[in-house]
């Protein structure tokens, strides 16, 4: 009887010895996981933050204001236009507006609106992108699409109105502050 009872209780311990090792190999393992993928995540981090310390470091590129005149952003504007394959005629407008100072800074930002006419999508999109291409200092504020008031039956492509506001970022420092 003592033999048979040291048996169980020798089974028993194995068994629950055994159940112990197998736990404790899976929270190993799950444990392990868990740790790469900490890690990874760190590694994705100090990626992102050196990326935002570069951009930090980056100036802001904007035109200065001797080398941005209306003159200069106009010609840049039909050059594009006629790039996209949009007729002259097409360009109604090229308007600029009021520029406004962005926050506390020495930058201005100067809103351009741009009317055409009969444009299809394609040319828009292609003039959008021949305009912008190599012009940090440019953006594409908004696009205001219509269809046009009177449709020629001639026509077989789709076009539209649009209206594009174009927007130049300008470095122009603030004026000192007398003493």
């Amino acid at each position: 009887m003592n033999g048979s009872r040291s048996r169980r209780l020798f089974v028993v311990m194995f068994v629950g010895l055994t159940a112990l090792a197998v736990w404790s190999y899976f929270r190993l393992v799950s444990g392990h996981r868990v740790a790469q993928v900490a890690a990874e995540n760190l590694d994705r981090c100090r990626r992102l933050a050196d990326q935002i310390d570069g951009l930090c470091e980056t100036p802001m590129q904007a035109w200065l204001e001797s080398q941005a005149p209306q003159e200069k952003l106009t010609l840049h504007v039909q050059q594009a236009a006629q790039t996209a394959q949009i007729d002259e005629s097409s360009l109604i407008r090229i308007d600029p507006q009021p520029g406004h100072r962005v926050g506390e800074t020495d930058y201005l930002s100067e809103p351009t609106l741009l009317q055409m006419r009969s444009v299809s999508l394609r040319q828009l999109v292609g003039f959008l992108k021949e305009v912008t291409a190599g012009q940090a200092a440019l953006q594409v504020e908004s696009i205001c699409l219509s269809a046009p008031r009177s449709v020629a039956s001639s026509e077989k492509a789709e076009t539209w109105t649009a209206e594009v506001t174009l927007t130049q970022l300008v470095f122009s420092p603030k004026s000192a502050a007398p003493p």
